[in-house]
């Protein structure tokens, strides 16, 4: 068994820019970063729907915990302070037009982000680090039978590490 607050000093150890302190009153240790999985249900059969809300009660048996919510059609995951039993490796985020950039292109907001349906029924979340990228990305994919359902533009929270 894990040595929980062994385990919490190695995290911070090696994440020292995503951890909080640990001066508070309760002792415990708080991320400076979270996310949200948002989950748009609209897109999504009965039958996977109920398979969501089955998977937030199976993790949840497994004993990890972390707030939820639903609305606009969406169920969201609030992978923030609430999140217990795991903890969130924050990762940058890449722009998702490869053949535009060499290598990873990381250093960018705000990000500019497309869902794909693809004809395998699977949907996919892809960044961009400009509408110019995202077009020239998604006219590739359509090409590929991809179909965007959703688009928009947010802002990296998070710098990448240098």
């Amino acid at each position: 068994m894990i040595n929980e607050s062994g385990f919490e000093q190695r995290v911070v150890e090696e994440h020292p820019e995503l951890w909080g302190d640990g001066n508070c009153s309760s002792g415990d240790i708080f991320p400076r970063a979270w996310a949200t999985l948002r989950i748009d249900m609209r897109l999504m059969t009965p039958e996977q729907q109920e398979a969501v809300w089955q998977a937030s009660a199976l993790l949840r048996q497994a004993g990890l915990w972390f707030d939820t919510g639903f609305g606009c059609g969406q169920r969201d995951w609030e992978l923030d302070w609430s999140l217990s039993g795991a903890f969130l490796a924050v990762k940058p985020i890449y722009c998702m037009n490869h053949g535009n950039h060499p290598g990873r292109h990381t250093s960018f907001s705000p990000v500019y982000w497309t869902t794909y349906a693809v004809p395998t029924g699977r949907c996919f979340n892809y960044a961009y680090c400009s509408e110019i990228c995202r077009r020239a990305d998604m006219d590739e994919r359509a090409v590929a039978g991809w179909k965007a359902v959703l688009t928009g533009v947010g802002v990296a929270l998070v710098e990448p590490p240098v």
